[in-house]
C-alpha cells in the first residue's frame, strides 16, 4: 500500500517532530483531520500550530523557522493556490508533508517532501470527500509517535 510506503519512508521525519517547529494546515473538510492531528500532538506534549486560513499560511511561509515542518491536509494540490507558499517554504528549508485526497500537482513536490495520497473518492453527487483515509493516516502517525515516545521514556 502506497500510504505505508510513504509512512515508512518518512519514519525519521515523524520521530524528529518533537524537536521541530510544527505547523499544521487544513481548511474546509481538510480541517477535520488537521485539527485532530493538532489536538493529538498537543496531548502528547508535542507543541504545534494549527492554521486554517490560506492567507495566513501564505504570510507565514515567508517567515517559517529554518527546518520547520509544515503538514498540509488538502483535497487538491493545486499549483495556482500553493506554488508561492511552497516556494517560500523550500527557500526556508521547511520539511513539507502533504496528506492529500487527490493527486498533487508534481510541480509542488521536491525530493525532500513527503507525499501521502489517500485516494479518497468523492461522496455521491457532491464535490466533497469523506476524509476517512486521512483520519486513518493521522491515527497511524499518532500511534507511531506514542510508541516512539514511550520507547524513549522507558527503553527497557
Amino acid at each position: 500500500c502506497r500510504i505505508f510506503q510513504e509512512f515508512e519512508k518518512s519514519e525519521e521525519e515523524w520521530s524528529s517532530l518533537r524537536n521541530k517547529s510544527i505547523y499544521i494546515y487544513g481548511r474546509n473538510m481538510s480541517s477535520l483531520p488537521a485539527k485532530y492531528l493538532y489536538s493529538m500532538l498537543n496531548s502528547m506534549d508535542i507543541p504545534c500550530i494549527y492554521i486554517d486560513w490560506i492567507d495566513f499560511l501564505r504570510a507565514l511561509s515567508k517567515s517559517l523557522p529554518e527546518n520547520a515542518t509544515l503538514i498540509i491536509f488538502t483535497n487538491y494540490g493545486e499549483a495556482s493556490i500553493y506554488q508561492s507558499i511552497i516556494d517560500s517554504c523550500h527557500q526556508r528549508h521547511a520539511n513539507i508533508i502533504w496528506i492529500s485526497s487527490s493527486e498533487i500537482n508534481p510541480s509542488l513536490l521536491t525530493d525532500s517532501d513527503t507525499y501521502i495520497w489517500t485516494q479518497e473518492v468523492p461522496l455521491e453527487h457532491v464535490h466533497l470527500r469523506t476524509k476517512m483515509t486521512s483520519f486513518l493516516v493521522v491515527q497511524l502517525i499518532v500511534e507511531y509517535l506514542r510508541h516512539h515516545i514511550k520507547k524513549q521514556e522507558d527503553p527497557f
